[in-house]
């Protein structure tokens, strides 16, 4: 039913007026205008706005959000030639909605040139960059491109981690949206992508189906079971462990994927309240 989710998937600016050559004024300003015109068009849609169909693929966008991951996630990209650094926010909204969270995807290639790529070597090569310091519940700003994957995951795309600005701990921060574990059903391919990044809790739930990977499935009736995985828990934790089979928890928190028929990923210890 349910395997080990695989992701795969500052500039400096300065002037110098008083040392420009006043004699080739306009020369310098043809370098500097479309930077300028493209800095003034460029959309600054809602999370909700990406996810909702109203921005096209590929736009180059600015977009703001709260960190909801507990780390800066690295993994292997698609094709195996380099390793992506996946960073989650969601909008804050006192309605939160399905439609609230993305991912922003740092690629990085050349990583192991000898072929011998692996996980261990994308999070040797991500110590350095500055998106792998950011931290849970700061607000940030930025400048990527808007992707749809081939399995209609959405996601902002940047080309270094000056194209996000850490602006310090958010004074709001988001809210999970509620759900029963039915509105979840592992295997529910449509519904996880449309859902991938949103923060959801699940209420007075029981865990069952406990596998060698420490991933679970939560219910409030025995039937309709949501996949609970445990990829940030182990990341942080290799010795973490699930909850024991069948105990009863008041709630679950964590974000939605799409992967290996729908998971949702808890965060820290601190989402599985007893």
């Amino acid at each position: 039913m349910f395997g080990r989710p695989a992701r795969f998937v500052f500039a400096a600016l300065f002037t110098c007026g008083a040392c420009q050559d006043s004699t080739n004024s306009a020369a310098d300003l043809t370098g500097v205008l479309p930077d300028l015109a493209m800095a003034a068009t460029r959309p600054h849609p809602t999370i909700r706005e990406l996810n909702t169909g109203t921005v096209p693929t590929g736009t180059q966008i600015t977009v703001s959000g709260v960190i909801i991951g507990p780390l800066t996630y690295y993994e292997l990209s698609t094709d195996k030639k380099g390793c992506n650094y996946e960073v989650f926010i969601a909008q804050p909204d006192p309605t939160p909605t399905l439609h609230d969270g993305i991912v922003v995807v740092l690629g990085k290639n050349d990583v192991a040139p000898d072929m011998t790529l692996s996980v261990a070597k994308c999070k040797t090569a991500g110590m350095n960059e500055a998106i792998s310091a950011l931290l849970t519940g700061h607000a940030l700003a930025v400048n990527g491109t808007y992707n749809v994957t081939a399995e209609g995951e959405r996601q902002v795309v940047v080309t270094a981690s000056s194209d996000i600005t850490d602006q310090g701990v958010a004074q709001v921060k988001p809210q999970p949206v509620v759900l029963d574990p039915k509105d979840l059903p592992n295997g529910n391919k449509m519904v996880f992508a449309d859902a991938a990044g949103a923060l959801v809790q699940f209420q007075n739930v029981t865990v069952s189906d406990i596998n060698k990977y420490q991933d679970f499935m939560a219910s409030t009736d025995g039937m309709n079971k949501a996949t609970v995985a445990s990829n940030f828990m182990t990341r942080q934790n290799s010795a973490y462990k699930a909850p024991a089979d069948g105990s009863m928890l008041k709630s679950i928190t964590g974000i939605v994927f799409p992967d290996f028929g729908g998971t949702v990923w808890a965060r820290t210890v601190d989402d599985f309240v007893p």
